[in-house]
């Protein structure tokens, strides 16, 4: 049996249906390529989410670790700012970078 283009361009439900679905995938304001764009977008902001939560979290370690210790707030004072007591020298020694 031969489907002819004449008879299904006269259905009208075959008509309406494949204009709602050009309507909806090309020309809508919330398209499916906008639709599938925007999930992308939410996956990677998920992913810096998770990221940017893993690094708070060690930022919170580290800060109790200096409120709550003097040595390691000592350490950090010495190694970040390259302060150091009176009477003493500091030698910053760097590894050449290739």
């Amino acid at each position: 049996m031969k489907l002819h283009w004449k008879s299904i361009i006269r259905n009208k439900y075959i008509v309406a249906t494949l204009a709602f679905l050009v309507w909806i995938t090309f020309i809508n304001d919330i398209d499916l390529l906008f639709i599938i764009k925007s999930k992308g977008e939410l996956n990677e902001m998920k992913d810096r989410l998770e990221y940017y939560e893993q690094e708070n979290n060690l930022i919170q370690e580290s800060l109790e670790d200096l409120t709550s210790n003097k040595a390691s707030l000592e350490k950090f004072a010495r190694e970040q700012y390259y302060m150091h007591k009176a009477k003493e020298d500091v030698f910053v020694i760097r590894e050449r970078e290739q």
